[in-house]
């Protein structure tokens, strides 16, 4: 009887001074503010032991996509709605028992960029337009080729370029306590396409005028190129847009000097097909 009497007040006494029971878990919550269509972490933390188990959960579960185990120390969740959710972390000690820690996070509605853009014509110069669909945002920039310092704030804006290369149109949509987002499109420009074919070539090794190519090639970004001689038997063809004929055959032996018959099918950049047909004279 006095050994169970000793005991129970052991127990007792380790429960008054905390001995024997599991730390109470610590949650690390990482960004902040927490906002819509992102991921937040949760970090747990202990400072005195390692826990042999770890649970996570969240409530509601609607709108909230778990992306890592719940029993790994880190739990990543993407909240695609905006709202208070509840996150609990149970976790458990060998010989120590479990402890759990549950803390309420609010979800932002983030801004959601949207855009219009349009070309409105092909060749230089051309214009485009924008036109801002954004939802949920307070304040809208518009941003060219990454010059932030003449970022444009207009719900519509427009800008004439003159010359031909790529560009990049930033949309920035600024939402409440800094859950924005940003879009791009990313566009080239080129001139009006062409392409026109010589009637004539002389592969004779003197570095002047040996290769058959076109003799215009303008924003074509497509090339198909067949080369008949007068038997109607094909010499030579290829299907790229930097292609060309040195007056050989497919085996390599130098055709002979005559007319020969040349189909060419192309696309510009600009929607132009082109279709061509003509005679080419080889000249030795």
């Amino acid at each position: 009887m006095k050994k169970n009497v000793f005991v129970f007040s052991f127990l007792f006494l380790l429960s008054l001074i905390g001995l024997g029971q599991a730390p109470t878990p610590t949650i690390l919550v990482a960004p902040s503010p927490l906002c819509s269509g992102r991921t937040a972490t949760f970090t747990a933390q202990s400072t005195t032991a390692t826990p042999s188990s770890i649970a996570w959960t969240v409530s509601p579960t609607t709108g909230a996509a778990v992306q890592t185990s719940p029993s790994s120390s880190l739990f990543i969740v993407n909240f695609s709605n905006a709202g208070r959710y509840v996150i609990t972390l149970r976790w458990e000690f060998d010989g120590l028992g479990a402890a759990t820690k549950t803390i309420a996070v609010n979800i932002i509605r983030s801004a959601e960029s949207a855009f219009n853009a349009s070309l409105t014509t092909y060749g230089l110069p051309n214009e485009i337009k924008l036109t801002d669909f954004s939802v949920n945002s307070t304040k809208i920039y518009w941003v060219f080729d990454n010059d932030f310092a003449n970022k444009d704030s207009s719900s519509q804006t427009s800008r004439v370029y003159s010359s031909t290369g790529t560009f990049t149109v930033s949309h920035i949509a600024l939402g409440p306590q800094g859950c924005n987002d940003t879009s791009a499109y990313k566009f080239t420009l080129v001139d009006e396409s062409k392409l026109e074919l010589p009637t004539a070539f002389s592969p004779n090794g003197d570095g002047i005028n040996d290769v058959f190519r076109p003799s215009k090639l303008d924003a074509v970004t497509s090339l198909k190129v067949e080369i008949y001689n007068r038997f109607g038997i094909q010499v030579a063809s290829w299907e790229t847009v930097n292609g060309f004929w040195d007056g050989r055959t497919t085996s390599g032996l130098a055709c002979d000097e005559g007319t020969y018959f040349v189909i060419a099918e192309g696309k510009g950049a600009d929607g132009k097909e082109y279709k061509l047909k003509t005679t080419l004279n080889l000249f030795r």
